[in-house]
């Protein structure tokens, strides 16, 4: 059997749309809980200061928010628990990085918080995928075995 013929059997089966959501939601928690662990354990005081250096208010509170959206958004992530409100909060979070606080600066120091505002973009899209704490309670409240969705 070539590649061609195997193609649509590998690649657009049901089990292989259901794993790309998992996938990318786990993958993206695991990333927020690694950026965020420094700044929840180690403090935001170099977020802080390069906020006020910038002429934010309250740089303080918007480190802390900032530690505490992509840590505890990334666990929530992670297990897929509230995973539309957390993206989307995380959506907010990369945007205002990406194009606020980054906005004059070179391509290179926006690439990656513009990757992460994409990819907070495609989990609100998406959804949290088949195996997450939300499906777990969906299906729970409605009785029934797995939900599938368009």
């Amino acid at each position: 059997m070539s590649m061609l013929q195997m193609y649509p059997r590998l690649f657009t089966q049901p089990w292989m749309t259901h794993l790309v959501p998992t996938t990318l939601r786990v993958l993206v928690g695991v990333m927020m809980i690694y950026h965020g662990t420094p700044k929840v354990f180690e403090g935001t005081s170099g977020l802080s200061e390069a906020l006020a250096s910038r002429g934010w208010p309250l740089p303080w509170l918007l480190g802390v928010l900032t530690a505490y959206t992509e840590f505890a958004g990334g666990i929530l992530l992670t297990v897929g628990f509230l995973t539309r409100p957390v993206a989307v909060a995380m959506a907010v979070l990369f945007f205002i990085i990406t194009f606020v606080f980054h906005g004059g600066d070179p391509f290179g120091d926006k690439e990656l918080p513009l990757l992460y505002f994409v990819l907070s973009v495609a989990i609100v899209l998406y959804g949290p995928g088949r195996v997450s704490v939300d499906q777990y309670v969906i299906n729970r409240s409605a009785g029934s075995g797995p939900v599938e969705r368009a």
